[in-house]
C-alpha cells in the first residue's frame, strides 16, 4: 500500500484555487439562491461581470497567505500564491472572452 501525502506546496495550490471558487459559490448562495447556478453564471456573463466577481472572491487568499506566514509554512505560502496567480490567468482569459 502506497502512502500518499500532499506536500505543503500542493496544499497551498489547492487552497489558492479552491478558496476563491468556494467564495464564488457562497456569494451565489447568499445573494442569488433563488436562481439556478447556471442562470447566475449566465447573468454574470451577460453583464460582463464574471472576471470582476472572481477577482473579488480571491481576497480570502490574503487570509490564507497570512495564516501560512504566521505558521512559517513557506511552501504552503508559495502554493497559495501560485494558485492565486493561476486564478489571475483564468480571470484575464475570462475578461477578454466575456
Amino acid at each position: 500500500m502506497m502512502n500518499f501525502r500532499l506536500s505543503n506546496f500542493l496544499w497551498g495550490i489547492l487552497i489558492g484555487v479552491l478558496l476563491p471558487l468556494l467564495c464564488f459559490y457562497l456569494l451565489y448562495r447568499f445573494n442569488y439562491a433563488h436562481l439556478p447556478f447556471t442562470r447566475y453564471v449566465q447573468m454574470l456573463a451577460l453583464r460582463s461581470m464574471i472576471s470582476k466577481v472572481l477577482t473579488i472572491t480571491t481576497i480570502p487568499n490574503l487570509l490564507a497567505l497570512y495564516i501560512c506566514m504566521w505558521f512559517n509554512k513557506d511552501d504552503c505560502m508559495r502554493g497559495v500564491l501560485g494558485g492565486t496567480m493561476l486564478m489571475a490567468i483564468v480571470m484575464t482569459v475570462l475578461y477578454f472572452v466575456y
